[in-house]
């Protein structure tokens, strides 16, 4: 990993101290002179601490971090982070390559989802989102209305006539709509669901109350061919 004072040192993912620094625990051979100073003729953690100290000005690290890094040093001869996947700058999905295969998903499936894109493109949901958004798309949201007959059209100048499902259902997930410009299309689904009848006329004088159509028991009911 690199920063703005060097390379750093990497321990179970984190970043610790710039290289300078543990280079000089290490290539002056502060923890390997201090054999013998320690508890047992061990190495003494101790002096390294306050060599560190007085060379940097600034309090040591600890003693895990210190002993991770010479066994490290033992093992591959560098304090580098060796995985690949965990050392250098961080790869970006924002390229002009990318842009450009998110442009043509959109223009060849717009009713496609983010999630199902991205895993066209083997990207995260979230970047291909961004590099949606980059490239000045915006997710629009499809007009749902009622399906007309001509007779409708003229009767609702005289009279409104209106099915009200009494679940509430609706799906959304089906209409978004992913362009550069607010999509003109309508969405039109005939009533299936369990909904009742409302009906109201407007005269001259004003708007007469809802009346909801009922059967013989008082039931609410949908108006049909049958009724």
């Amino acid at each position: 990993m690199t920063t703005g004072l060097g390379t750093t040192f990497v321990l179970n993912g984190q970043a610790t101290l710039p290289l300078r620094s543990l280079e000089y625990l290490l290539d002056n051979k502060q923890y390997f002179r201090s054999y013998g100073n320690g508890r047992d003729n061990d190495p003494s953690l101790k002096q390294v601490s306050e060599k560190y100290r007085q060379e940097f000005n600034k309090a040591a690290p600890s003693k895990s971090v210190m002993l991770a890094i010479v066994e490290k040093f033992r093992h591959t001869g560098s304090v580098l982070c060796q995985r690949k996947g965990s050392s250098g700058r961080r790869r970006t999905v924002f390229t002009n390559n990318n842009q450009g295969c998110v442009l043509d998903q959109i223009i060849q499936s717009p009713k496609r989802s983010f999630r199902q894109s991205a895993y066209k493109l083997n990207n995260s949901e979230t970047s291909t989102c961004r590099l949606f958004k980059s490239i000045g798309g915006y997710p629009y949201r499809i007009q749902i209305g009622q399906r007309l007959n001509v007779k409708d059209k003229c009767a609702r100048e005289v009279y409104y006539k209106s099915h009200i499902h009494l679940n509430g259902y609706i799906n959304r997930q089906t209409t978004r709509f992913l362009g550069f410009e607010r999509p003109d299309a309508i969405v039109e689904k005939p009533p299936r669901s369990e909904r009742v009848t409302i009906w109201r006329a407007v005269f001259g004088y004003g708007i007469i109350a809802p009346y909801f159509v009922e059967d013989e028991d008082e039931h609410p009911v949908t108006v049909n061919q049958e009724r």
